[in-house]
């Protein structure tokens, strides 16, 4: 190839500007590549979530039809396990509050149109 009347600096950075960071250059259309497939990814994880969230609620309620008969237990034990029971379901409150919230507000919304700028 022939040197260019230019140089060979300038014509490296005009080529370089046509095809990476033009509109609808590589850039581009890596980021839109790369938020896509995170996107997708996303959204198998969140399906994933659910069905392994809602096998658990499953199990939950089979061995609760099952194990909910308490003739044998004597009342004293009941009222520890009911505030055994309080006291998990306020842990799990608060770690619904402080830990899951913020993540989930923390995650990208389904906008598509928008682009970030780097």
């Amino acid at each position: 190839m022939e040197k260019p009347k230019i140089g060979w600096g300038l014509h490296r950075h005009l080529v370089f500007k046509s095809r990476v960071s033009a509109f609808n250059g590589v850039w581009l259309k890596s980021c839109l590549a790369l938020e896509q497939d995170f996107k997708q990814l996303l959204e198998v994880t969140k399906g994933n979530m659910g069905e392994a969230i809602g096998g658990v609620f499953d199990r939950l309620v089979s061995s609760f039809g099952n194990d909910n008969d308490s003739a044998g237990i004597d009342e004293s034990a009941q009222k520890e396990l009911r505030k055994l029971l309080k006291t998990r379901l306020e842990e799990v409150d608060e770690y619904v509050k402080t830990e899951l919230d913020p993540a989930w507000k923390a995650l990208p919304k389904n906008d598509t149109n928008q682009v970030d700028e780097f």
